[in-house]
């Protein structure tokens, strides 16, 4: 049905998840044009007009889907360098001394979205929710030589996506601490299970 808008959503889904993101944008534009106010939609080329550095059709896109669904369709509270440095220097003050002290040595930066590169090397994962990476060996391998043993270590938080998730500024607050502890947990060699487990999944 060319005028069934959620399945055109679920198609540029589909499209997304094999990292097509011009056939996403496609079948996105099909949802639009089947019902151009639907909140999913809107949202959903907004993200993908934010990879694409159009700041301002994003927040269009934003600001109409916020207008048909204000409870489910927030505009994204901007993820600033000032809440990031605040939130990062408040995790690490919490951290064993021992524990801050080697990751003195792995910079946090950050990413307006992850890039393809990154999506490839993770299974499975929905562009749009990944909140963060950590590349390098843990802790836990430090003793071992593996083909990464060279690389630096660095966790990188992926702005927009951060921003997304949140209804507000303390929510936005809280998942940025969260996704932070998550790779810092990566860092020193947990897995999905044991992040899960910690109530940091």
């Amino acid at each position: 049905d060319p005028d069934h808008s959620d399945a055109w959503l679920a198609l540029s889904d589909e499209a997304l998840m094999r990292l097509d993101f011009g056939q996403a944008l496609e079948r996105v534009q099909a949802a639009l044009r089947a019902d151009p106010t639907h909140p999913g939609a809107r949202r959903h080329r907004a993200a993908l007009r934010e990879r694409a550095d159009d700041a301002r059709g994003a927040l269009r896109d934003y600001t109409t889907a916020w207008l048909a669904d204000p409870d489910r369709s927030p505009v994204p509270t901007a993820l600033d360098d000032e809440m990031m440095e605040g939130v990062v220097e408040e995790v690490y003050g919490q951290l064993h001394p021992t524990l801050r002290e080697w990751l003195r040595n792995v910079p946090v930066i950050v990413e307006d979205v992850p890039s393809v590169d990154v999506l490839l090397e993770i299974d499975s994962v929905h562009p749009f929710e990944l909140l963060g990476s950590y590349s390098g060996r843990a802790i836990s391998d430090r003793g071992g030589e593996t083909p990464w043993s060279t690389l630096p270590p660095v966790i990188t938080l992926f702005r927009h996506n951060l921003a997304r998730i949140a209804h507000d500024r303390e929510e936005l607050r809280e998942q940025l601490r969260i996704t932070l502890l998550h790779e810092i947990g990566h860092a020193l060699g947990l897995d999905e299970d044991d992040l899960a487990e910690r109530g940091l999944a």
